[in-house]
């Protein structure tokens, strides 16, 4: 069993993206390290998956629903949160940064820096990065 793994093996991971290739694919090379999964396509989605699933970490696209990931933020206290989005914006990145998410990954994500996000994310908590 490879370092990666390790950390992943039973983790919870709540995967939120409106975006059903994206949740898909998330979700198998997560499944692969051995984490358990539950992905949501919406809002309330992810909010119910929060409460019965209680995840170890939240991957979620920046704007679900057109909605800021913030809004709902609070159903994730708790947990690591790490956003995937399209928006390449400095001062997004730091509002996200300063409102409890723990790393800012550039769509396209690379699968290699999303697994290492999570791995780090419960390596060492809170940690506030962006990548």
């Amino acid at each position: 069993m490879d370092v990666k793994n390790s950390f992943l093996q039973g983790l919870k991971i709540l995967i939120a993206d409106a975006d059903e290739d994206t949740r898909l694919l998330y979700a198998e090379v997560f499944t692969y390290h051995g984490a358990e999964v539950v992905v949501a396509g919406a809002i309330l989605q992810a909010e119910a998956a929060s409460t019965q699933f209680h995840p170890d970490v939240v991957i979620a696209d920046l704007v679900l629903e057109g909605r800021y990931v913030y809004d709902f933020l609070p159903e994730f206290e708790q947990r690591s949160v790490i956003v995937t989005t399209a928006v390449i914006c400095r001062d997004e990145q730091e509002r996200a940064l300063m409102r409890g998410i723990d790393f800012y990954l550039l769509k396209p994500v690379e699968l290699d820096a999303l697994v290492d996000a999570v791995c780090h994310s419960v390596q060492v908590r809170p940690v506030l990065c962006a990548c």
